[in-house]
């Protein structure tokens, strides 16, 4: 594996550029697989490649994380998989969850009724989730030394909650990004697609939430 660092432009268009050129004078019909983060940069990949370098390239494939991901989980399942939430239906899953006063929410009423409260609160919570916190082992943590008296109410009053909303997503079936990729990673290593590409490339990323960078691990692997 090989890391490359540096602003977007110039240095890391043309170092991808002259890495695929290098692959493709070897072998005009070699499969590479490039992976950005978002489809933003996966148009301006086109437009580089196709409009200002003019290079007519054969079996060149570029998918955003998310793409590879729902990839990765149809060839598992042989069908599309599931709908994704977004960040509207969770917000009022979290509502819900606090005007019903289910585990963990009594510290939070209230919140609900504020304009961008559970918005701001989803956030924390997904910041967790992307970071693959267990929420049965934070909170064991809780009750050891690793966090101060005048944090410890706190913090476990935060998991407590992470706890029941995991819980309510997971009895309706409610996915998220995170949840996909989790999915993706047990297909990565016997994957037929993954497996057809001479070379693959990580592009245009500064910043990985944990499952993120787990996935990135098991493709590199």
């Amino acid at each position: 594996m090989e890391v490359i660092l540096g602003p977007f432009h110039p240095y890391l268009e043309e170092a991808l550029v002259e890495e695929i050129l290098r692959y493709k004078n070897e072998g005009p019909l070699s499969p590479l697989l490039i992976l950005v983060p978002s489809d933003s940069l996966r148009r301006r990949l086109k437009v580089l490649l196709a409009r200002e370098r003019g290079l007519n390239l054969l079996n060149l494939h570029i998918l955003t994380f998310y793409q590879l991901s729902r990839r990765l989980l149809e060839e598992r399942h042989g069908a599309q998989a599931q709908p994704l939430q977004d960040n509207s239906v969770l917000e009022e899953i979290l509502r819900q969850i606090i005007r019903m006063g289910l585990p963990g929410a009594a510290p939070f009423a209230g919140l609900e009724e504020k304009v961008g409260g559970c918005a701001a609160l989803w956030q924390t919570l997904r910041d967790l989730k992307d970071g693959m916190v267990n929420p049965a082992t934070a909170l064991e943590a809780t009750r050891g030394a690793l966090f101060g008296e005048e944090t410890r109410e706190g913090v476990e009053r935060l998991f407590t909650l992470f706890q029941t909303f995991l819980s309510c997503c997971e009895k309706w079936a409610l996915r998220d990004y995170a949840d996909l990729d989790l999915m993706a990673l047990e297909q990565i290593a016997s994957s037929a697609y993954l497996g057809q590409f001479s070379r693959i490339f990580y592009y245009g990323f500064y910043d990985l939430t944990q499952v993120q960078l787990d996935l990135f691990q098991a493709v590199a692997r």
